[in-house]
């Protein structure tokens, strides 16, 4: 194996929603049955299945708080038939398990999406899920896709090449933008590693240096 030469890594270009963008997505969002749901992942940057695993009692709106103990995992070729085929995982490492403090617009989804449970008569007592299908089971990625992010994403005028795993990418770009450090960005999106945080989004840092600069001329004037 000494004599192979290694593969390169070819790292997709991260494309994250500019602020205009979030606020016709966020309005899009709202009506919909579990449209909070798009709110909530930009907001926070939770993965997909760290968000379909996440309960009522993992929530605490009050604190403007939530934490991250389980990931649903969807095993393909296999019969999704009420939860069959999704399995609650522990995150696969330490830092997926985290504390995760919420602003006023992830807590104002969630309130929306507890009202809308209520309405449906989920009880959160015995649907324990924040996010659950009509049944009240766990969420599938292709239904939610075709269900939930396309048709918001049609109507918020986004294109087409957004995927929702983008939404993860835009809450890193907003902080980044707002100035908060990169290791703070890499504990609120569970990266184990900082440096699987500074290879994807180093050259959102680079606009980022370059806006700190500017303030550091203007202060010196």
């Amino acid at each position: 194996m000494a004599a192979v030469d290694k593969p390169k890594v070819v790292r997709k270009t991260v494309s994250p929603l500019e602020p205009d963008q979030c606020h016709d997505l966020f309005a899009a969002s709202e009506s919909h049955r579990i449209g909070d749901i798009v709110i909530l992942a930009a907001m926070t940057g939770l993965r997909k299945g760290e968000l379909f695993a996440l309960q009522w009692n993992a929530v605490n709106l009050d604190e403007c708080v939530l934490v991250v103990r389980k990931t649903l995992q969807e095993l393909h070729g296999v019969s999704v038939k009420e939860n069959r085929g999704r399995t609650l995982k522990e995150p696969k490492t330490a830092a997926g398990r985290r504390v995760i403090p919420l602003g006023k617009g992830a807590v104002e989804a969630l309130r929306n999406r507890l009202a809308k449970a209520e309405a449906e008569g989920f009880d959160t007592q015995q649907v324990e899920t924040v996010f659950p299908n009509i049944r009240g089971g766990f969420l599938l990625g292709l239904n939610l896709d075709r269900n939930v992010w396309h048709p918001i994403r049609h109507a918020a005028g986004i294109p087409a090449s957004l995927v929702f795993h983008d939404l993860r990418h835009t809450q890193a770009s907003l902080m980044l933008a707002a100035g908060v450090d990169l290791k703070v960005i890499q504990k609120r999106l569970g990266h184990r590693d900082f440096a699987t945080t500074a290879n994807t989004y180093s050259h959102l840092l680079a606009n980022a240096q370059t806006d700190a600069v500017d303030k550091l001329e203007t202060m010196m004037r």
